[in-house]
């Protein structure tokens, strides 16, 4: 068929339904699959992001409620980790906090209902674009970190 452009091939190559790199069904994380990421290793890295955007909050004048938004969430192991260090790091912070999911590849859903839960297991993790969405699909109504 010809040449097709460089963006079309990254986007057949890591989404398509069939044979996409994330997308395929294959385990590309962990041991059994061609990387780890830090968060495979230690929750040090999730630790660090924690206090970080709790930093974040506080120079937004610890409002009541905020939105982070963990764009390119994969398994959404990072959001989880900061939820389950959220509660030590300051009070209110984690009370405070909502988290939204963006993943292409639809990765998060195992996530949702995972370790990210409020007490009364009420969900903190929402997946915001899920199944072939890129973009955040509305915005926030709320202060946001991204």
């Amino acid at each position: 068929k010809g040449p097709i452009p460089f963006t079309s091939f990254m986007e057949a190559a890591l989404y398509s339904p069939e044979a996409g790199y994330y997308t395929s069904g294959r385990e590309a994380w962990g041991p059994e699959g061609d990387y780890i990421t830090s968060l495979d290793v230690s929750p040090v890295f999730g630790r660090t992001i924690a206090k970080q955007v709790a930093e974040c909050w506080e120079a937004l004048g610890s409002p009541s409620s905020f939105e982070l938004i963990e764009a390119g969430a994969g398994r959404g192991w990072l959001s989880c980790t900061i939820l389950d260090h959220a509660r030590d790091i300051c009070p209110g912070f984690y009370d405070a906090m909502t988290v939204r999911l963006v993943e292409r590849a639809g990765g998060p859903e195992r996530a949702v209902g995972g370790p990210g839960q409020r007490a009364g297991g009420v969900p903190r993790l929402h997946p915001g674009a899920l199944g072939g969405e890129a973009r955040l699909s509305r915005p926030s109504l709320v202060p946001t970190i991204l």
